[in-house]
């Protein structure tokens, strides 16, 4: 946290993440990682979620362990949260209960992919212990936060607790179509 870390530093750590399966926190907050990095950490995460599916021991996927991760204040837009969606599509993240993706540069096109991943439910959900999603302080508009509201109506965003939207650029218009979607959502509980 609170390093200049850019992308080829980020580079060089993705590969090396892979060989925790242990690691239950990443915290890489308040550093220069931009989309490319983002992507180079979505790539290995998704070959280490690929190789961990040969192996018959223990909870599976990248990072099994990892409950929270914080890429908050950086550079990263939307072609960089959409290559993590695309590796939670490929390779859920059972554990991960805290994603902060703060003050970054994310619209609503990186907000839809987002939506895309958080929504999946078969073969199993993507995120199915996620209590927080910090969205605040990006650009994502009425637009962006009303796709992401259709897009998780029969989500497995049961285990939610905190969902921060601050400090973007929505108006009553979106708010209104997240409350709504909300009120009757269909949410699968975990048992």
């Amino acid at each position: 946290t609170s390093n200049r870390i850019g992308d080829d530093g980020m580079a060089a750590l993705s590969g090396a993440l892979v060989r925790c399966p242990a690691l239950q926190e990443l915290y890489l907050s308040s550093n220069q990682i931009g989309d490319s990095g983002l992507i180079e950490l979505a790539d290995a995460l998704r070959a280490g979620g690929e190789a961990s599916k040969d192996e018959d021991q223990g909870p599976t996927g990248p990072l099994p362990y990892l409950a929270c991760l914080r890429l908050d204040s950086n550079k990263v837009g939307d072609a960089g949260i959409a290559a993590l969606a695309e590796m939670l599509l490929a390779t859920p993240m059972p554990s991960l209960q805290q994603l902060f993706l703060s003050c970054n540069r994310i619209g609503d096109a990186g907000l839809s992919a987002l939506a895309t991943a958080v929504r999946r439910s078969e073969p199993g959900p993507s995120l199915p212990g996620l209590q927080v999603l910090r969205l605040d302080s990006n650009q994502i508009s009425d637009g962006g936060l009303a796709g992401f509201a259709l897009a998780t109506t029969t989500s497995t965003l049961g285990m939610l607790q905190v969902l921060d939207f601050s400090s973007n650029q929505i108006t009553d218009a979106g708010l209104v179509a997240l409350s709504e979607t909300l009120v009757n959502a269909k949410y699968h509980l975990p048992r």
